[in-house]
């Protein structure tokens, strides 16, 4: 997994396999800076009854010398929202463009990582996603596997993420605030 974690930010996203089964790990998203480095992982837990249930890791690396090393530790924490099965369409969403299923908070530039890190799930038709901080945008275009999505900034200011349709409509918007809905 950490060798998959590490050629996702070499080389981008691998295509996803015919047929998913566990116990495969693969990664789903990623966001990097020349030094620090995020990346979303389908994964799956044991049930006690023998089957596997869908679960997401979150790992991050720090890159020196021009190589990328793990960071520990890798969190396990954020429930699946992406397709039931889970090949095929996004849901789970309940009718919402985008959802923020976890913020990550880092030390800031000083120490050459972001200040933060916030990642969820968007719905098919989501073409794009912006980090806006004091009316700065940060756009990406929305590549994940099955509407996984990361992206960061090097401040800590207030934040949201705009997510717009191939017309660039906006559909949704997920913030910092506690307050904030997703739409």
């Amino acid at each position: 997994m950490v060798e998959s974690g590490i050629r996702a930010l070499e080389h981008g996203l691998p295509d996803l396999p015919e047929e998913v089964i566990p116990p495969m790990t693969i990664p789903l998203a990623y966001w990097k800076t020349d030094t620090f480095g995020s990346v979303i992982f389908l994964a799956y837990q044991s049930e006690s009854e023998g089957g596997f249930t869908p679960m997401t890791l979150h790992a991050t690396y720090n890159r020196g010398s021009g190589v990328w090393v793990q960071r520990l530790p890798w969190y396990g924490s954020f429930a699946w929202y992406g397709p039931k099965g889970p090949l095929g369409s996004t849901d789970g969403l309940d009718g919402k463009a985008i959802s923020k299923a976890f913020t990550a908070g880092h030390k800031g530039s000083e120490s050459g990582e972001p200040a933060l890190v916030v990642g969820g799930w968007h719905s098919a038709e989501v073409a794009t996603i912006s980090l806006v901080q004091d009316d700065e945008y940060t756009g990406q275009r929305a590549t994940g596997h099955y509407g996984a999505w990361l992206i960061g900034s090097e401040i800590d200011e207030p934040w949201k993420v705009e997510a717009r349709d191939r017309r660039g409509r906006l559909v949704g918007v997920v913030s910092s605030s506690p307050w904030s809905r997703s739409s």
